[in-house]
């Protein structure tokens, strides 16, 4: 079996108008019915979107986990324009391949490899305590000479 799916195996998606606060979810609410239905390759083409917000990258990103998740991938098919320069802004290439267009999307080869990084640790002192001061919940080692 080759390792990079046919082009009848995609399943093109194409949002329009924004995808934001509002309608973040019910793209990622697509995505998920589209991996169980049809297959876990999709490519989501961004041709007719105007807008992107910090909650749509969201989505986007939720959509990558849930194509991978379910054994496949998720490409981007994005014309250069300001949807594009946004992605490239907060640098969404290295998580996407960013295509031209939905041929070359499906074309582009074996799924990405790139790894989705996990959220840093969130790390806090806590009430009553120092940073450092080596008890739980500080955020860093303990620099005292002794006890």
């Amino acid at each position: 079996m080759p390792d990079t799916p046919g082009t009848a195996d995609w399943t093109v998606l194409r949002p329009y108008g924004r995808i934001d606060r509002e309608h973040a979810a019910a793209l990622v609410e697509q995505v998920t019915r589209t991996c169980a239905d049809t297959g876990p390759h999709v490519v989501l083409d961004l041709s007719d979107v105007l807008q992107v917000d910090a909650s749509g990258l969201g989505a986007l990103v939720t959509c990558l986990r849930i194509a991978r998740t379910a054994g496949g991938d998720l490409r981007l098919v994005c014309a250069p324009g300001p949807v594009r320069d946004r992605l490239q802004r907060y640098r969404t290439d290295r998580v996407f391949r960013l295509h031209e267009s939905v041929h070359e999307a499906m074309a582009a080869g074996s799924p990405s490899t790139r790894r989705l990084r996990p959220p840093a640790p969130v790390r806090w002192a806590g009430p009553g305590r120092r940073k450092g001061d080596g008890q739980p919940g500080s955020t860093g080692p303990d620099l005292t000479d002794g006890p």
